[in-house]
Protein backbone atom coordinates (compact mmCIF):
# COMPACT_ATOMS: atom_id res chain seq x y z
CA UNK A 1 0.00 0.00 0.00
CA UNK A 2 1.17 3.54 -0.65
CA UNK A 3 2.96 5.66 1.94
CA UNK A 4 0.68 6.54 4.85
CA UNK A 5 -1.78 3.77 4.11
CA UNK A 6 -3.51 1.38 6.51
CA UNK A 7 -0.84 -1.33 6.22
CA UNK A 8 1.94 1.12 6.99
CA UNK A 9 0.12 2.34 10.12
CA UNK A 10 -0.44 -1.24 11.27
CA UNK A 11 3.27 -2.05 10.90
CA UNK A 12 4.56 0.98 12.82
CA UNK A 13 6.23 -0.25 16.04
CA UNK A 14 4.57 0.66 19.30
CA UNK A 15 6.50 2.51 22.00
CA UNK A 16 6.59 -0.72 24.03
CA UNK A 17 7.91 -2.69 21.04
CA UNK A 18 10.66 -0.10 20.54
CA UNK A 19 11.59 -0.40 24.23
CA UNK A 20 11.77 -4.20 24.04
CA UNK A 21 13.79 -4.26 20.83
CA UNK A 22 16.14 -1.59 22.21
CA UNK A 23 16.62 -3.72 25.32
CA UNK A 24 17.39 -6.71 23.09
CA UNK A 25 19.99 -4.68 21.20
CA UNK A 26 21.69 -3.66 24.47
CA UNK A 27 21.56 -7.26 25.70
CA UNK A 28 23.22 -8.48 22.50
CA UNK A 29 26.05 -5.97 22.91
CA UNK A 30 26.61 -7.14 26.51
CA UNK A 31 26.59 -10.79 25.38
CA UNK A 32 28.54 -10.72 22.11
CA UNK A 33 30.58 -13.75 23.18
CA UNK A 34 27.50 -15.94 23.38
CA UNK A 35 26.38 -17.86 20.32
CA UNK A 36 23.20 -16.25 19.00
CA UNK A 37 20.51 -17.88 16.92
CA UNK A 38 17.30 -16.31 15.72
CA UNK A 39 15.45 -18.69 18.06
CA UNK A 40 17.44 -17.65 21.13
CA UNK A 41 17.24 -13.95 20.26
CA UNK A 42 13.48 -14.04 19.70
CA UNK A 43 13.04 -15.90 23.00
CA UNK A 44 15.15 -13.25 24.75
CA UNK A 45 13.02 -10.50 23.18
CA UNK A 46 9.72 -12.25 23.77
CA UNK A 47 8.69 -11.97 20.11
CA UNK A 48 8.30 -14.41 17.26
CA UNK A 49 11.32 -14.58 14.98
CA UNK A 50 9.53 -12.72 12.19
CA UNK A 51 8.26 -9.95 14.49
CA UNK A 52 11.69 -9.56 16.11
CA UNK A 53 13.40 -9.30 12.72
CA UNK A 54 10.83 -6.82 11.41
CA UNK A 55 10.97 -4.65 14.54
CA UNK A 56 14.76 -4.66 14.62
CA UNK A 57 14.93 -3.57 10.98
CA UNK A 58 12.18 -0.97 11.43
CA UNK A 59 13.84 0.57 14.50
CA UNK A 60 17.55 0.26 13.64
CA UNK A 61 17.47 0.10 9.82
CA UNK A 62 19.57 -3.08 9.74
CA UNK A 63 19.02 -6.77 10.38
CA UNK A 64 19.85 -8.17 13.78
CA UNK A 65 22.40 -10.54 12.22
CA UNK A 66 24.15 -7.67 10.39
CA UNK A 67 24.14 -5.69 13.64
CA UNK A 68 25.80 -8.56 15.55
CA UNK A 69 28.42 -8.99 12.82
CA UNK A 70 29.21 -5.27 12.87
CA UNK A 71 29.44 -5.12 16.67
CA UNK A 72 31.86 -8.05 16.64
CA UNK A 73 33.99 -6.22 14.06
CA UNK A 74 33.94 -3.04 16.17
CA UNK A 75 35.12 -5.04 19.17
CA UNK A 76 37.77 -6.75 17.05
CA UNK A 77 39.06 -3.38 15.84
CA UNK A 78 39.38 -2.21 19.42
CA UNK A 79 41.25 -5.40 20.35
CA UNK A 80 43.63 -4.91 17.43
CA UNK A 81 44.31 -1.37 18.62
CA UNK A 82 44.83 -2.04 22.32
CA UNK A 83 45.93 -5.65 22.81
CA UNK A 84 48.82 -7.81 21.71
CA UNK A 85 46.53 -10.66 20.66
CA UNK A 86 47.26 -11.99 17.20
CA UNK A 87 44.93 -10.85 14.47
CA UNK A 88 44.14 -14.50 13.79
CA UNK A 89 43.02 -15.00 17.42
CA UNK A 90 40.92 -11.86 17.29
CA UNK A 91 39.35 -13.06 14.03
CA UNK A 92 38.44 -16.40 15.63
CA UNK A 93 36.96 -14.63 18.64
CA UNK A 94 34.85 -12.53 16.27
CA UNK A 95 33.46 -15.73 14.75
CA UNK A 96 35.55 -15.96 11.57
CA UNK A 97 37.04 -19.32 10.65
CA UNK A 98 39.60 -17.87 8.27
CA UNK A 99 41.82 -14.82 8.32
CA UNK A 100 40.98 -13.89 4.69
CA UNK A 101 37.24 -13.86 5.48
CA UNK A 102 37.87 -11.68 8.55
CA UNK A 103 40.13 -9.32 6.61
CA UNK A 104 37.52 -8.96 3.85
CA UNK A 105 34.71 -8.20 6.31
CA UNK A 106 36.93 -5.86 8.34
CA UNK A 107 38.05 -3.99 5.22
CA UNK A 108 34.48 -3.63 4.00
CA UNK A 109 33.40 -2.22 7.38
CA UNK A 110 36.33 0.11 8.06
CA UNK A 111 38.00 0.69 4.66
CA UNK A 112 41.33 -0.49 6.06
CA UNK A 113 42.86 -3.84 6.88
CA UNK A 114 43.42 -5.24 10.37
CA UNK A 115 47.18 -5.17 9.75
CA UNK A 116 47.05 -1.48 8.81
CA UNK A 117 45.16 -0.70 12.02
CA UNK A 118 47.72 -2.63 14.04
CA UNK A 119 50.63 -0.80 12.38
CA UNK A 120 49.01 2.61 12.91
CA UNK A 121 48.45 1.98 16.61
CA UNK A 122 52.01 0.73 17.12
CA UNK A 123 53.60 3.90 15.72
Amino acid sequence: MKHGGVIERLRRPTTKDVEYITELRAWVVRHLDMPHSLDSLSAQAGFSISKMQRLFRDVFDTSIIAFIRHEKLVRAKSQIEVTNMTIKSIARQAGYRSLPAFTAAFSAAFETTPAQVRRRTRN
